[in-house]
């Protein structure tokens, strides 16, 4: 039998079991458009959660954070003051690694300016905040090293903090914040961050514009009793070397001065868009359901044993789904379309 011969009984056959083939074609087709359209919207997903990175401080950047206390703690552990400033400070001189060395300490205070007020966050910390981060004055300034020296009463404004308090975030530049009792002058007001991972989804940087900026100096004067120990340490490598070696230093020099390891180490940007996400998994979902139950219909009507494959097949994806793992869908699709 040619070629010619195999191909003109195959098209008999077909033709004789016309609803069984359309049936395995739907799901042939609706199997390889799942495929695809996960393969295109993580293509967007990637480009976008790129984008994301870079508005955080792009790569390079990395945040320390303090370790929750064990409920026994060690003697060290005890010892140890956490992060503070000072840590902060002893890195600013010393680590060869980095670029940018920014210190931060945050808490929600009351916020009062003429009839307005209103409870929200304030982050004290220095200049190089806005060398590591993408962030612009819309008027005004940053933060100074004079501004932190002299633990100055000013404060930068983000634009949404502005607007609510003085009807128009330009009109702040100047004015007066009473800031849980203590006045600050507004020294600038930043630009309105905005980014969106999907048109539905909402502006996944707007904590960035409800929020203030102070010298960190100030805040500890101010509010902690000279306390200095920190909510967050941000930090920038240097272009010519690696984050590994740059976390690396940074891990053995506070290691030194705290005797433990009580603090972590994690990239910066790590927050996402849980709406985009689940978008994706449930048109996935969609497409990998309906194309293959419609090609399990047609396929299972002549061998049974198929439909049990299926199934248990369909189970691992329902337990592994959590992860959505790209490789997991590949896998299952293709092997019930084989």
């Amino acid at each position: 039998m040619n070629f010619l011969e195999s191909f003109l009984l195959g098209l008999d056959e077909a033709r004789r079991h016309l609803g069984q083939t359309v049936l395995s074609l739907l799901g042939l087709i609706l199997g390889t458009a799942s495929i695809v359209s996960v393969l295109a919207l993580f293509g967007g997903q990637s480009t976008l959660t790129a984008n994301f990175l870079q508005e955080m401080g792009g790569y390079g950047t990395i945040i320390v954070y303090d370790t929750e206390q064990s409920e026994s703690p060690t003697a060290l552990e005890l010892a140890s003051e956490r992060m503070t400033y000072r840590d902060a400070a002893y890195l600013k001189d010393h680590a060869t690694t980095l670029y940018g060395v920014a210190p931060g300490w945050d808490n929600h205070l009351p916020y009062r300016a003429g009839r307005v007020n209103f409870t929200g966050e304030v982050v004290g910390t220095v200049y190089d905040y806005i060398k590591i981060n993408d962030i612009k004055p819309m008027v005004g300034r940053f933060l100074s090293d004079l501004d932190v020296r002299r633990k100055s009463r000013v404060m930068v404004l983000g634009w949404a903090f502005a607007d609510s308090l003085f009807g128009n975030a330009g009109a702040a530049l100047g004015r007066l914040v009473n800031l849980n009792g203590k006045n600050f002058t507004v020294v600038g007001v930043l630009e309105r961050e905005e980014f969106y991972f999907a048109p539905w989804s909402g502006n996944s940087l707007e904590w960035r514009n409800r929020r203030s900026y102070i010298p960190i100096t100030t805040a500890f004067s101010q509010f902690t009793g000279d306390d200095d120990r920190l909510g967050f340490l941000t930090l920038k490598k240097v272009d010519d070397t690696t984050i590994a070696s740059a976390e690396s230093q940074v891990s053995a020099m506070l290691f030194l001065r705290h005797g433990v390891s009580d603090f972590q180490i994690v990239p910066s940007g790590v927050r996402g868009d849980d709406d985009t996400g689940q978008f994706l998994m449930l048109f996935n979902v969609i497409f990998l359901v309906i194309g293959n139950s419609v090609e399990m219909r047609a396929s299972t009507r002549q061998n049974p044993r198929r439909l049990l494959t299926a199934a248990n097949w369909s189970n691992c994806a329902a337990m592994l789904r959590p992860a959505f793992s790209l490789d997991l869908t590949l896998m299952l699709n293709c092997t019930l379309l084989l």
